[in-house]
């Protein structure tokens, strides 16, 4: 068996190991460059074809002619000399690397000139709107798509076969390609049942480029259990050469670093959905450990939010989207029908509901006071001096452009705030992500504010800014009230109001449960930590423009100016936990919050 070139990290998270002829459940890498396939290759096509009934797999390093049966085949070009051709029933195209040439059942294909290419026989016709030839580099309807294992704007990242057609024009469920640079991916696995086998074909490496792996999958989802030991063996890191084929088989975690070009093939398609991220895992195996530096296992820094979004799920309507948490409902935001977007109703651990209903739904022993109090909202009383807060017909309202879903359930929507003429002020971004910390239920909102259209000013005022309106039991006053109210500096009740703080916290009981709702200021917030408008009747909100009402400060000590184009991000987080404040370590959760 040939020899495949491995680094060796140095830390406890990485061991690192030649890869082998393995188990069906491990990663395979075969070395294709140069010639015939190795044993690696051999082990690949036995283990996927086990696993896949119907598809078969070739390496061609020298093509000549190559028949479709009665099957389709896919035939990624992986080498092409400067003057290689593909005929395919008598019509010749250029053969460049990444290209992708596509037999139906009967075709035949000739090449000219040196040829390798990699070869899938596949099951399933091929969709009448498919071409014989697929070229990322030269085919005007294929752009970059950042996503995935290449997210940032600008990347280059093109579907060339997918699943649904609003990710590209070629539309074959039985098997999915597209050719990305990978930078640094995030750490994900495809599930068993629903998931898919993915190939990196590499096409070009950066030196130091590897692929990270495990398949300890159940390990890793229960961090709390990993020991140290088996820490040290967690994940094995590859390095990566031209021409190697790198096998995933569905249930392999995997995480692709260091920069490599390669053309990523998933059998069955690319399902939406099924990427399931397990960085959050990885910190938290981290934290559970104490480990840190060297030691530490590596994880994507950007995608480990440890709000777990497993169990959610959103469905689209016309005015809203519904959030269900295993099946019961969490919340629905509400983007048609109310001077802002809001999420109502909110439902807490133990099926509890956490908000008012009024003024969208009448429900028993509630105030009917301040009808812009609706659910969770954020906006602000004075943009330009104009009042987003309160709703009447002469305020600005903030209208939905669209409304989108994730890979990982994260919803996004695109606003613009308009003053009461339709007039243009501001273009608005929002990422929910909604899910558990543990038994807490969590929403974290990223919302981003461009001067898209002109200067703004938000202005100094306490009527603001991110907002939940609570149910009457969680008040400090009424028939049904049980609430109380606790800040990070310590003060209680009616104290906390108009004072600075990371985070404040209502608590009460609901239906004979004991509940509480935080919600966390980031600290790199404009103004963190911010005043905060907590209010005995149930108000919650976060404000960091607040400087004349809460301290007494001459007016517009707290304006914030955004110049033309330039703008502001604001990141919050709601916990609703059971227990009271002391039965939580708010302190704590903040910190988590706010690490890097």
């Amino acid at each position: 068996m040939k020899q495949v070139a491995f680094v060796c990290l140095l830390s406890v998270g990485l061991s690192c190991v030649a890869p082998h002829a393995p188990a069906q459940d491990e990663l395979v890498v075969a070395r294709l460059a140069g010639g015939a396939a190795d044993e690696g290759f051999a082990a690949i096509r036995s283990a996927f074809v086990a696993r896949n009934p119907g598809y078969d797999l070739a390496w061609h390093p020298r093509l000549t002619q190559v028949e479709a049966g009665e099957q389709p085949l896919a035939l990624f070009v992986q080498s092409a000399a400067a003057d290689a051709q593909l005929e395919i029933d008598g019509q010749s195209s250029a053969a460049t690397v990444g290209d992708v040439a596509l037999l139906r059942r009967g075709q035949s294909a000739r090449a000219q000139g040196e040829v390798g290419a990699l070869v899938f026989s596949v099951p399933v016709e091929l969709a009448a709107e498919i071409p014989r030839m697929v070229r990322p580099d030269w085919d005007p309807l294929l752009t970059d798509t950042p996503g995935g294992c290449a997210e940032e704007t600008g990347a280059y990242r093109r579907i060339l076969l997918t699943w649904q057609r609003r990710n590209g024009p070629y539309n074959w469920r039985a098997l999915n390609a597209h050719r990305v640079r990978i930078s640094d991916s995030f750490t994900h696995y495809h599930p068993l049942e629903t998931g898919f086998d993915e190939f990196y074909l590499v096409q070009m490496v950066q030196p130091g480029a590897r692929i990270l792996t495990s398949p300890h999958i159940e390990q890793i989802l229960d961090p709390m259990s990993v020991t140290a030991e088996q820490a040290a063996g967690l994940l094995t890191s590859t390095e990566l050469q031209v021409g190697d084929l790198v096998y995933l088989p569905r249930g392999t975690v995997h995480r692709g670093v260091g920069g490599v070009l390669a053309q990523v093939i998933t059998v069955p398609g690319f399902r939406p959905g099924a990427e399931i991220g397990v960085d959050r895992h990885l910190a938290a195996i981290n934290r559970n450990l104490g480990l840190a530096g060297d030691d530490a296992l590596p994880y994507h820094k950007k995608r480990h939010p440890d709000i777990d979004t497993t169990g959610i799920e959103v469905e689209l309507t016309s005015d809203h989207a519904e959030v269900r948490l295993d099946g019961d409902l969490f919340t629905k935001l509400w983007v048609r029908g109310h001077h802002v977007p809001i999420l109502h109703p909110v439902i807490g651990p133990g099926g509890l509901r956490v908000t008012r209903g009024y003024p969208v739904t009448e429900r028993p022993d509630e105030a009917a006071d301040h009808p812009h109090h609706r659910g969770l909202w954020f906006t602000h009383g004075d943009v330009n001096g104009i009042d987003f807060w309160h709703g009447t017909d002469s305020d600005g309202r903030i209208e939905v452009w669209d409304v989108a879903v994730d890979d990982d359930s994260v919803v996004e929507i695109e606003t613009v705030w308009r003053d009461a003429e339709g007039n243009d002020l501001l273009a608005g971004q929002r990422r929910m992500r909604l899910g558990r910390i543990g038994a807490m239920r969590a929403i974290d909102l990223q919302i981003t504010l461009q001067a898209k259209f002109g200067p703004v000013r938000f202005g100094d005022t306490k009527e603001g800014s991110m907002a939940i309106r609570l149910a009457p039991q969680l008040r400090l006053e009424g028939l049904v009230a049980t609430g109380q109210i606790l800040n990070s500096a310590g003060d209680r009740n009616g104290k906390a109001w108009g004072k600075k703080a990371r985070w404040v916290d209502y608590s009460g009981t609901i239906e004979g449960q004991e509940l509480g709702v935080t919600l966390l200021d980031h600290p790199d917030n404009p103004g963190s930590p911010c005043w905060w408008h907590a209010r005995g009747y149930g108000l919650l909100a976060a404000n960091p423009f607040g400087a004349r009402a809460f301290a007494g400060l001459p007016r517009g000590s707290a304006d914030l100016v955004l110049g033309e184009d330039e703008s502001v991000t604001f990141r919050y987080r709601f916990l609703f936990h059971l227990g009271d404040a002391a039965e939580v370590d708010l302190d704590a959760m903040w910190r988590r919050f706010a690490a890097p």
